[in-house]
């Protein structure tokens, strides 16, 4: 697993539910209990993970990893793959949801004073000096506005 990401999953807030998924999908794709899947078990395990049947090139860029025919796709291999797809989809969604949260009108980006009004409901005891600086840092083209990539850059940054 390259550092970056296994870092990722580390620190994720969610990680114990997201290894808990990747062995329940394990276990639902290893339908004959073999303790390994097949390319068809890894089609059902990722289509149950992730949400969509794995493109071929996908399940090539897995084989070369782990031979398929042999048998070498375990449980261990299957959360080594799988578990930073997973910790990103979640991520993603987390930042995404965080940045709906901030952005009061609905209007695609975060201003300064829907920023302040959220911390003064949230955190009151945060200056509003510290969040001026904190909008000042994040506002990278400083427009007087965070856009979704802006606060995601961060986010993932912080991550």
């Amino acid at each position: 697993m390259e550092p970056h990401r296994a870092n990722r999953l580390e620190s994720h807030p969610m990680k114990s539910q997201i290894l808990s998924n990747i062995r329940d999908a394990f276990q639902r794709a290893d339908v004959e209990g073999r303790g390994y899947l097949s390319k068809h078990g890894l089609k059902v395990g990722m289509m149950g993970l992730l949400g969509y049947k794995p493109s071929k090139f996908e399940i090539e860029q897995i084989n070369k990893r782990c031979n398929l025919e042999r048998g070498e796709l375990t449980l261990d291999a299957f959360t080594e793959i799988m578990a930073p797809r997973l910790a990103q989809v979640d991520s993603d969604d987390m930042i995404r949801q965080m940045f709906v949260a901030l952005d009061l009108q609905g209007n695609g980006f975060i201003t300064l004073e829907n920023l302040k009004a959220v911390f003064r409901k949230v955190v009151p005891n945060v200056s509003m000096t510290v969040v001026e600086e904190f909008f000042a840092e994040v506002d990278t083209n400083r427009d007087g506005k965070v856009g979704y990539r802006e606060f995601q850059q961060m986010i993932n940054a912080a991550l």
